[in-house]
């Protein structure tokens, strides 16, 4: 829904936005009915993820043809996308060579994916902090 809101901000891009819902409910719905509701659907976790970072993609390519000048330092959608993007990025990495990564041992019983998914959720929720923050001082200059 998000990224349906940061599109229709450039063009109407509804064919993307239902296209990636489409895929994501008939894997959801094949996973459940495969192998039921408590099973972690990973297939679709990894479309989902692999779909995130594409429209991320996107919103730069609209970004960078758009007329429009944008500040990026204040941009929210920018930051927003911005932390979307290095987490299900880097996530999607991180499930490409989970048996690898998840053999390596840092600290005692600490295993690297244990810090690498701490590095990419202070990183996501850094950006969308700073996001929140930038859409709220937008909104404070709005008013005056």
């Amino acid at each position: 829904m998000m990224f349906g809101y940061i599109f229709n901000q450039f063009n109407k891009s509804k064919l993307i936005i239902i296209s990636g819902l489409v895929l994501f409910a008939i894997l959801y719905i094949y996973e459940l009915l495969s192998h039921g509701f408590f099973v972690y659907n990973y297939l679709t976790y990894k479309v989902m993820s692999i779909l995130y970072v594409l429209y991320s993609f996107y919103y730069y390519y609209l970004l960078l043809n758009d007329a429009g000048y944008v500040r990026l330092k204040y941009a929210s959608v920018f930051w927003w996308v911005t932390g979307t993007l290095f987490f299900y990025f880097g996530n999607t990495a991180v499930n490409l060579f989970d048996k690898h990564l998840a053999e390596v041992k840092i600290f005692g019983d600490q295993y690297l994916t244990y810090f690498i998914y701490k590095v990419l959720n202070i990183t996501l929720y850094g950006c969308w902090s700073y996001s929140f923050i930038c859409r709220k001082l937008l909104t404070l200059k709005s008013k005056t």
